[in-house]
């Protein structure tokens, strides 16, 4: 049976480290495959851009990686839409061994999550931050130091003060950003 691995986040913007990371759970998991799961423009957070230029710069990121795709089925959704219902539909959906990649530090806020209780059952893959997690028969964990500084808040922050983002995101998704002139 395959294994998938299910990256859910905003992505805004996707950035080296979510591709980096993915590749390296493919490789230390044994995955299959990676699908970046993005947020629907639902989601309650400051300066979330469109789903649509998310999901632009996510198949830009993955351009040639077979191994990686991306799944809008959030964003089909068009209502609001919880950790659950996500992982529900996933789960009804795919039929394979699944894996949620998530950073550590959403993981150590899932007991607050709606019906947390219902996703102890899923298999879970935490990318360290530096937070210390207990691993399991349902828990790995995979981690780079190389990739800790870095995160979609301070890409932003980088792009609105018009500093270099170039150790943290590819050539390609930064020229997608400044053509279409986004977190200006």
């Amino acid at each position: 049976m395959k294994k998938i691995g299910f990256f859910g986040g905003c992505f805004n913007p996707p950035t080296i480290a979510h591709l980096e990371m993915a590749k390296l759970a493919i490789k230390e998991i044994g995955l299959d495959k990676v699908i970046f799961v993005p947020m629907n423009d639902f989601y309650n957070k400051m300066g979330l851009i469109s789903s649509n230029h998310r999901i632009n710069m996510l198949n830009i990121l993955i351009n040639g990686n077979t191994n990686l795709e991306v799944n809008d089925f959030e964003i089909k959704a068009n209502k609001k839409m919880f950790a659950i219902d996500a992982f529900d539909y996933i789960d009804k959906n795919y039929d394979c061994e699944k894996y949620f990649i998530m950073g550590s530090d959403n993981y150590i806020k899932i007991n607050n999550w709606k019906d947390s209780y219902k996703l102890e059952k899923f298999n879970y893959i935490i990318l360290d931050r530096l937070h210390e997690i207990k691993v399991n028969d349902k828990i790995s964990i995979v981690s780079n130091n190389n990739y800790l500084n870095i995160s979609s808040t301070k890409v932003r922050n980088l792009i609105l003060k018009k500093e270099d983002t170039k150790n943290y995101l590819t050539n390609e998704v930064y020229q997608y950003i400044k053509t279409n002139k986004l977190y200006c």
